[in-house]
C-alpha cells in the first residue's frame, strides 16, 4: 500500500477541524456506496500504474515489471490494439516506469512523455504508437512532472505543481506553474496554500506535505480543489498562458493560519488519488482513513471515495466505493478505475 500513497500524490492530507463552508465539504460519513455495474478483464498486463486517455477513443496503460511499457487499448471498451514502448538504456528506449502527461486538447490524438530531460510527443495510431517531436525540457522541472497532477491546455501549457523559493520571506513554497510547451519556459504561476512540515528526528529529518490540492482543467477554467481547506479555486488561463482568479469558494483560512494546526493528532486522513472533468462536473478521488489505519497500511480501514462538484466549486455528491481504488478515469457519468496495488485482472466500471 506505501508505493500507492508516494506515487499519487506529494504528502499526505489530513482532515482539520477548522472551519467548513456549507456546499463545500464534502461529508464522506454518509456517503452512498456504489458498486461495480461491469467488469472488463485485460489479460496483457501484469502490474499496470498509471493511464492515460489519448483522444476520444483510446487509452493507455503503463506496466511495470515488464520489458514493453506502454500498451493502447480502445476507449471505452478496452480492447487490446498495442504495446510499444521498449525498457532499457538506449536512446530511444524508456528507463523507469514513464507516466504520460495528458491530453494534448480535446480530440488530440497524441500523448507527451518525459524522459532523460526530453519531452517525447507520440502519435497514438490504430497500430502503432509513433514520435513525432522530441525537444530539451526544462531540467528544474523534470522531477515535479512525475510528483503532480499535470494537464496539458489547449495543446500549448502544461499546468503542475513545482516547489520555488517565496521571495515574500516564507521560506520555500509551492506553486502551480503555468509552462509554455512551445517557448519551453514558465509563463506564470500562483503560490499553492501547501504546507510543509520539516521534523528532526534520532534517525534523521522527516519532511511532510500537508493540503496538497488537486488540479483540473475544463477549456481555459482551471481549478484548484484542496482538501483540508475544503476551498475551491477557479482561474482562467488567456491565449498567452496567464492566470486570472474567477472565484474562491469555502474556507478562506491562509498558509499561515493551517500551517499553526495540530497535523500530528489530526483523527483522520485524506490523500487525493486523481481528479478528472466529465462535461461540466468535476471528479476528485481520495483515500479516507484513520491516521493509525494508514500508518499500518491497514487497507480493511481505508476507503476510496468520489467527490463531485459542479464549475461553480459546489459539491454535488460523495459516492464510497466498495473496494479500494487507485487509477480513477470518468467519462459521461461512468468511472472506470482500478487498483494498481492488488493483483490487477479487471477494470471496474461504475455508474456515478
Amino acid at each position: 500500500m506505501k508505493n500507492v500513497f508516494l506515487m499519487l500524490v506529494a504528502g499526505l492530507l489530513l482532515v482539520s477541524c477548522g472551519e467548513k463552508k456549507e456546499g463545500v465539504a464534502p461529508d464522506f460519513a454518509t456517503a452512498d456506496v456504489v458498486y461495480p455495474a461491469d467488469s472488463i478483464a485485460i489479460d496483457e498486463i501484469l502490474m499496470p500504474v498509471y493511464w492515460n486517455r489519448v483522444g476520444e477513443d483510446k487509452i493507455v496503460l503503463f506496466s511495470e515489471g515488464t520489458d514493453t511499457v506502454a500498451y493502447t487499448y480502445t476507449f471505452p471498451d478496452f480492447d487490446f490494439l498495442y504495446k510499444w514502448g521498449v525498457q532499457g538504456e538506449g536512446p530511444e528506449d524508456f528507463q523507469g516506469t514513464a507516466y504520460g502527461i495528458g491530453l494534448s486538447g480535446e480530440g488530440d490524438d497524441t500523448l507527451r512523455v518525459p524522459m532523460r530531460n526530453k519531452m517525447r510527443k507520440y502519435v497514438m495510431g490504430d497500430s502503432t504508437a509513433v514520435c513525432v517531436d522530441v525537444k530539451p525540457y526544462d531540467i528544474r522541472y523534470i522531477d515535479e512532472i512525475s510528483k503532480g497532477p499535470i494537464r496539458v491546455v489547449d495543446g500549448t501549457f502544461y499546468a503542475f505543481p513545482n516547489v520555488a523559493i517565496d521571495m515574500s520571506g516564507k521560506g520555500r513554497r509551492q506553486q502551480l506553474v503555468i509552462y509554455d510547451d512551445v517557448k519551453n519556459e514558465k509563463v506564470d504561476s500562483i503560490y499553492l496554500d501547501v504546507v510543509n512540515v520539516v521534523k528532526q528526528h534520532s534517525w534523521g529529518v522527516q519532511g511532510s506535505i500537508y493540503n496538497v490540492p488537486s488540479i483540473v482543467v475544463r477549456g481555459d477554467t482551471l481549478m484548484v480543489v484542496y482538501s483540508d481547506l475544503h476551498r475551491v479555486e477557479a482561474y482562467t488561463i488567456s491565449s498567452s498562458g496567464k492566470l486570472s482568479k474567477i472565484y474562491a469558494v469555502g474556507d478562506t483560512r491562509g498558509v499561515e493560519e493551517i500551517s499553526a494546526l495540530d497535523w500530528d493528532n489530526m483523527p483522520m486522513r485524506i490523500e487525493i488519488a486523481e481528479s478528472c472533468v466529465d462535461k461540466d462536473e468535476v471528479y476528485v478521488f481520495y483515500f479516507v482513513g484513520s491516521s493509525e489505519a494508514i500508518d499500518e497500511e491497514d487497507l480493511d480501514n481505508i476507503k476510496s471515495y468520489a467527490v463531485v462538484y459542479d464549475m461553480q466549486g459546489k459539491v454535488k455528491r460523495v459516492k464510497a466505493f466498495d473496494r479500494l481504488l487507485t487509477n480513477f478515469i470518468c467519462h459521461y457519468g461512468k468511472v472506470y478505475a482500478f487498483n494498481f496495488d492488488a493483483d490487477f485482472e479487471n477494470v471496474y466500471i461504475y455508474t456515478m
